[in-house]
């Protein structure tokens, strides 16, 4: 089974392929997301101060990922999707996936792993990848 595990969170995304196993992992695709580093005071926003821009950037960024997820679905890449996001970009992931995306993702994983390397994903993710 091939599987696509996105690693992400505001600050950006990694994509990696896998059969099901940590050693199967291959890179992807990877989205480096610098404004979701910034401080409110340091983004610009459209809204007139209405809305928290920090908020709002990690939703764009969120609508990005959900996108190359969408484009993946409609190409028939991979058979099921796990996500490894904090609580918050996970919740921001799901307002912005289809039906049709949110029904291939297998596991929703609570941890911000993204600054770990791949090896030490493995550790972390093994029995998600194995089930």
């Amino acid at each position: 089974m091939k599987i696509l595990l996105t690693v992400c969170g505001r600050t950006g995304a990694r994509f990696f392929s896998s059969t099901g196993s940590i050693a199967s992992m291959k890179l992807e695709a990877e989205f480096d997301h610098p404004e979701g580093k910034l401080q409110a005071h340091d983004l610009k926003t459209d809204k007139g101060g209405e809305a928290n821009p920090v908020v709002h950037e990690a939703e764009v960024f969120a609508g990005k990922v959900s996108d190359w997820l969408e484009r993946s679905r409609t190409d028939h890449d991979y058979e099921k999707y796990i996500i490894v996001a904090d609580a918050k970009f996970t919740g921001q992931l799901r307002e912005k996936m289809t039906k049709s995306v949110l029904n291939m993702v297998s596991d929703f994983v609570g941890k911000d792993l993204q600054k770990l390397t791949q090896a030490e994903l493995g550790s972390h993710l093994q029995g998600v990848l194995t089930h």
